[in-house]
């Protein structure tokens, strides 16, 4: 779930939905509206009032609460509000409005009674930035800055606490219970928890950070350091995103979504280190990876093949591109311009390749795991791509 940002033209259609979204019955004019600011109510000399579907407030004190400098023309019967990052406009009987500068409209225009200018609530926090939530039954509006207290930081903190407790415990039970059922990703979850936890890891999350709560939504950022210790090798990596929390009926927290910010692999800090490979060992590893290229050049997919463990989830895909017929699709021309074994333990070793496609026009940076079968050979268990890539376009061959 995206995180509410409105520009001013989402702003001008939330105007017209207003109507639908603050409805009330007939019998709302009998109970007192009450307006909460991060869960604390907020005092007006004038009860809030609906008109025309549309919940309207003293200017003044909703302003200044969200730390608005106000100024009001008499003569114009205008507002100017500005809180150093946000300017707001309006004008008493006008269904116009200014944000930065650029006109919107409104579904109710300001208004006075009893001698105080009452202004529309939602539009004014929208504008600001802050989530408005309308309760129907119990006649209140809720407000959030995104602001999060201290209670809902140790909430945060904990959570992650499980999560880092459910991953090194291997519990898919426990790890999926910290995943909300409505979450948009929920299977590929599960899926991907099942493989994570045919390996043995240490799992650490760690710099909490920016947490902002908007009503029931929570966000956070936070680091995931994984490294392998046994089973089904798996990449070292520190991963860092931003994770969209939801509060369940029960107070407790659930991650709804995910959206990555960083992921950097341990194995890019070997890069340059020189280590001691027996010659005819490193030239056999290199000669594995010559295959592949070999294979791709010439779609030769015995020997694309030959150059694969066939344990790995590496082959299986291979496989089943070729089956596809995808490698047929796309012609290369690919090479190393340079390769080094960085690590190196007898029976497994990592490679860095500097690669490049004249066909493709392009230059790469990869890692290879290799592991040494039975027979004495050497076979590529996994790869990935580390190449920097600025532009929005990146193409990778193995994914």
């Amino acid at each position: 779930m995206m995180r509410k940002k409105f520009g001013l033209l989402m702003l001008s259609l939330l105007m017209v939905c207003t109507v639908l979204s603050n409805v009330a019955p007939a019998s709302a004019a009998t109970k007192k509206i009450q307006v909460y600011l991060d869960g604390k109510v907020m005092s007006f000399s004038i009860s809030p009032e609906i008109k025309n579907g549309v919940t309207f407030v003293q200017f003044r004190p909703l302003f200044e609460a969200f730390n608005y400098t106000v100024a009001y023309n008499n003569a114009a019967k205008r507002i100017n509000a500005n809180n150093g990052s946000t300017k707001i406009q309006l004008t008493v009987g006008q269904k116009s409005a200014y944000i930065d500068g650029m006109k919107t409209s409104l579904s109710a225009a300001p208004y006075i009674t009893k001698g105080s200018t009452l202004v529309p609530l939602r539009f004014v926090a929208e504008a600001t930035g802050y989530d408005v939530k309308w309760n129907q039954q119990n006649k209140t509006i809720h407000i959030s800055t995104g602001i999060a207290d201290s209670k809902v930081k140790a909430q945060v903190t904990e959570f992650f606490k499980k999560q880092q407790a459910a991953e090194n415990e291997r519990s898919l039970a426990k790890a999926m219970q910290l995943i909300h059922p409505d979450a948009p990703y929920y299977e590929e979850i599960k899926e991907e928890y099942r493989d994570q936890f045919l390996s043995k890891a240490k799992v650490v999350y760690s710099n909490v950070n920016n947490i902002e709560a908007y009503g029931d939504d929570i966000y956070a950022t936070v680091t995931r350091t994984r490294s392998y210790i046994s089973g089904p090798f798996f990449w070292d990596s520190v991963e860092t995103y931003e994770v969209n929390l939801m509060k369940m009926p029960n107070g407790t927290l659930r991650q709804y979504d995910l959206y990555y910010e960083d992921y950097y692999y341990a194995a890019e800090d070997l890069i340059g280190t020189q280590v001691q490979v027996p010659v005819d060992t490193e030239k056999a590893i290199m000669e594995t990876i010559n295959n592949q290229y070999q294979g791709f050049n010439e779609k030769n997919t015995a020997l694309l093949l030959s150059s694969m463990d066939p344990s790995s989830a590496l082959y299986e895909m291979m496989q089943a591109m070729i089956d596809e017929g995808l490698l047929k699709a796309i012609n290369f021309d690919m090479s190393a311009k340079f390769m080094s074994v960085i690590k190196y333990t007898g029976n497994t070793a990592i490679l860095y390749a500097e690669e490049t496609d004249k066909i493709l026009k392009l230059d790469m940076e990869s890692l290879y795991y290799l592991v040494k079968n039975k027979e004495g050979n050497w076979l590529i268990y996994d790869t990935v791509d580390i190449s920097s890539v600025e532009d929005e376009f990146k193409y990778d061959v193995l994914s």
